[in-house]
């Protein structure tokens, strides 16, 4: 040993008498030591109860087998657990899942997903719903792009707040009509051709998209006071009956019908959007009615004057291609005007009235219309034609 190095012993001497000459640090030091030694007693039973949560977890846990491997793929994949057993008590942690675009054809699992609040399964191959209503603590329900037909066990989905069946083979709409807590109800792209006066029971629904079906009766929607936005496209309707008691719609869509003449759309003082294109229609009167209507599409229809459009004094949007109408100008007096919609044989110097003091109050519009706007603002045109005679 050299003189330099030292036995424990004599080092330990050392430590003590600095310790013992430095009482601040050894009080410290020794606090230092109490603290590390209670955090970890509590790490430890932390950990330690956490593991016996665990195993009280699965101890009467159920394994579930899956029918479909790609169902149960999608949740291992979810649970982020390829191999090993999956257990009732795993499925039931699970809140939100979102499957979209996979062949699923059975998911009768879902029985075991009792903490489900929002599920989409879409575009898959989904036909029965079965297991999905016993989910009746689901909010949301995404199961747009499937083969169902039958919806009567979605009846059991009792909290259901927003619901798209979209795009499947649905004929009857009835079972979901006691969900009385649906704000958001999308069956556009089915079969449905008769709608009952019971759709009224949804006194909290928001939004109603009915579009392409096979609707022809319209007159069960009246009455839907909290309503604020109906999409009836493409249906068969072929006479408009005036909705009442509508206080809170804003939009409307009645696009793409058999409709020839529009007497009056009924009672509805909120309405800001309404498209009626893609009819048969050959005037406008029914417009005057609604002078606090914002926007308007009339395209692919066979009117041919927007004479009546002079009493929609807070329009402001107008789509008319593919109509009979050449002149515009009776849209001038319309202060809040900016955007229109038409085709290419009409004389874009008709829309000069967008054109203020301050400058254009235009804000979109077709292609030509921009350009024609684009062209008067920055002189393309000119620009051009300057730098054609130059050359």
């Amino acid at each position: 040993m050299t003189k330099h190095e030292m036995t424990p012993l004599a080092l330990g001497k050392r430590a003590g008498a600095y310790l013992s000459g430095n009482k601040p640090f050894a009080v410290t030091l020794a606090l230092l030591i109490v603290v590390a030694t209670w955090l970890g007693v509590r790490i430890y039973q932390d950990v330690e109860g956490e593991m016996r949560d665990q195993l009280n977890l699965y101890e009467d846990a159920t394994v579930v087998e899956f029918e479909d491997p790609a169902f149960e793929r999608e949740v291992r994949e979810l649970l982020q657990k390829e191999t090993g057993n999956l257990y009732d008590a795993d499925l039931e942690t699970i809140s939100k899942m979102v499957i979209q675009n996979e062949a699923i054809e059975s998911v009768d699992e879902l029985v075991y997903f009792t903490g489900l609040r929002y599920l989409e399964i879409s575009s898959a191959r989904i036909s029965d719903v079965s297991a999905i209503g016993t989910l009746d603590r689901l909010q949301t329900l995404i199961l747009s792009g499937n083969q169902i037909k039958d919806i009567s066990p979605l009846a059991g989905c009792i909290s259901l707040q927003k619901l798209d069946l979209s795009n499947n083979l649905i004929m009857d709409a009835s079972p979901l009509y006691g969900l009385d807590k649906l704000i958001d109800l999308n069956l556009s792209n089915n079969s449905i051709s008769h709608v009952t006066e019971e759709i009224r029971n949804l006194t909290n629904l928001k939004l109603l998209n009915f579009t392409r079906n096979r609707i022809s009766d319209m007159s069960v929607f009246s009455n839907m006071p909290g309503l604020n936005t109906l999409y009836l496209s493409s249906n068969k309707i072929s006479q408009v009956v005036p909705l009442e008691n509508m206080d809170s719609l804003v939009e409307y869509s009645l696009e793409g019908n058999s409709l020839s003449t529009i007497e009056t759309l009924g009672d509805m003082p909120a309405l800001e959007k309404l498209s009626v294109g893609s009819n048969c229609l050959t005037d406008l009167s029914f417009a005057p009615q609604y002078p606090w209507l914002l926007e308007l599409t009339i395209s692919n229809n066979d009117i041919t004057s927007l004479e009546p459009l002079r009493g929609n004094t807070d329009l402001q949007a107008l789509r008319m291609q593919a109509t009979l109408v050449t002149d515009v100008t009776p849209l001038a007096g319309l202060e809040d005007f900016h955007t229109i919609y038409m085709d290419e044989e009409i004389d874009r110097e008709q829309i000069r009235f967008m054109k203020k003091e301050s400058g254009w109050q235009f804000r979109n519009g077709d292609t030509l219309t921009k350009t024609y706007v684009l062209d008067d603002i920055y002189g393309f045109s000119d620009g051009a034609s300057s730098r054609e005679g130059n050359g």
